[in-house]
């Protein structure tokens, strides 16, 4: 189980949600807009703190704060973690 960051669209607000909330509609606690949970396609850990961390592609190269350490830290832009099969997807290699 790992957090799934990304932000808002409407005010670019950091968000971590539990993967497990994902597809759900939240509100954002800044902004209030409601907001669908996306689906995360990168597995990353936070180079800090090593706490499992998922992102949407979308958000590769962009900032934000690790949930657990509250370090800023980079999104990568490819996967640094196996998905449930143990594979990196197709998606992830190219």
């Amino acid at each position: 189980m790992s957090d799934i960051l990304f932000k808002c669209w409407n005010c670019s607000k950091c968000l971590a949600i539990s993967d497990q909330a994902e597809g759900k509609n939240i509100y954002c606690p800044d902004c209030a807009k409601q907001l669908v949970i996306p689906k995360p396609s990168l597995n990353y850990k936070c180079v800090y703190c090593g706490y499992d961390l998922c992102s949407p592609r979308m958000y590769a190269g962009e900032e934000a704060g690790c949930p657990s350490c509250e370090q800023i830290l980079t999104i990568p832009e490819e996967s640094d973690a196996p998905d449930e099969t143990g594979e990196i997807s197709q998606d992830e290699k190219t």
